[in-house]
């Protein structure tokens, strides 16, 4: 079975969301896939959901530093790490990055949540971009189509298919498939009125 975390010291970065973006993502295709909910701040929005011979394992981990991450990183086959883009979010995804990397050699995801124009985000995505750990970067835009998905306990991909959010998660779940060896959804083109 693989193991994909989804890992951040940081709350409100979009854990929850990422790791029941990528277990929507298995379920679609088909693949037994089980979502290990630790973070328990979202009890009622994403609980765990187990089944039997799972091929691949999804844990979303608490918004807190516990002493069972390196644990949890030591085992997972790809970490995700999520990030805002903001000055704030700096430290506490370094300090998670550092405690990540001395735990494991598997790939890491980095997911830029809520992407935008301004000044703020392009000094963040400048800032990251020097960082040599940062090989596998996925910028998700700031989308009304997220908050929908997430009223309606449904995967963006389903609510707004066919816009910038959701390609960002397809994008995401493709590219934490192939590094965990995974397979993935491919891109449906639109089908063409020939009449």
């Amino acid at each position: 079975m693989k193991t994909i975390a989804v890992v951040c010291e940081k709350g409100g970065t979009g854990k929850s969301v990422i790791a029941n973006e990528l277990y929507e993502s298995y379920v679609r295709q088909g693949v037994p896939a089980s979502l290990y909910s630790l973070d328990g701040q979202y009890k009622d929005a994403s609980s765990s959901k187990k089944v039997e011979d799972a091929e691949v394992a999804i844990v979303d981990t608490p918004g807190v530093l516990t002493d069972n991450l390196s644990d949890l990183v030591s085992g997972a086959d790809v970490i995700v790490i999520p990030v805002r883009p903001t000055p704030n979010d700096i430290e506490p995804f370094t300090r998670t990055v550092s405690i990540v990397t001395k735990n494991t050699n598997a790939p890491l995801v980095i997911v830029v949540n809520g992407t935008n124009r301004f000044r703020m985000c392009a000094s963040f995505m400048a800032w990251l971009e020097k960082k040599p750990w940062a090989k596998n970067v996925v910028k998700v835009p700031q989308s009304e189509a997220i908050v929908q998905a997430q009223g309606m306990r449904k995967s963006v991909v389903n609510v707004d298919r066919h816009g910038a959010a959701a390609e960002a998660v397809r994008t995401m779940c493709r590219k934490v498939s192939v590094l965990a060896g995974l397979p993935f959804e491919k891109k449906q083109l639109k089908k063409i009125d020939t009449k």
